[in-house]
């Protein structure tokens, strides 16, 4: 691994326009924090990107977001996938599904081998 990889986690590079610094890459020990990274400089979200990893028997669910259409895609393993009351449905690698804004969903890895899955929130007004 890169050292900027290990800590922290981010690469960051100046940005001309608005003289400081933004990341334009970030490690997987970064992103299995489990948390939401803005891929836009747009303060009210924007693009954002979150990587879900799920060991064996392990469930996942995301609250609704009003203002984001959530684009997933599994990187690794086979998943049961559901929204609100749609049934659940089997996703498996490189396979994904979109969830509309306002709807939760969930994600379920009933097998046993760990899973990954993608998750890109795209704002409404695009940006």
């Amino acid at each position: 691994m890169s050292k900027w990889e290990i800590a922290p986690g981010r690469l960051l590079t100046d940005s001309s326009s608005s003289n400081k610094s933004e990341p334009i890459a970030y490690s997987s020990a970064y992103l299995a924090s489990n948390q939401s990274v803005s891929l836009t400089s747009n303060s009210g979200g924007g693009t954002t990107f979150r990587l879900l990893t799920l060991p064996p028997g392990s469930t996942t669910s995301l609250p609704a977001e009003e203002d984001k259409l959530m684009v997933c895609s599994v990187a690794q393993g086979v998943v049961l996938a559901g929204k609100e009351e749609v049934m659940e449905f089997q996703v498996g690698p490189n396979g994904m599904w979109k969830v509309d804004p306002g709807m939760a969903f969930s994600v379920v890895n009933p097998f046993h081998l760990g899973a990954a899955v993608h998750v890109t929130g795209v704002s409404e007004g695009g940006e």
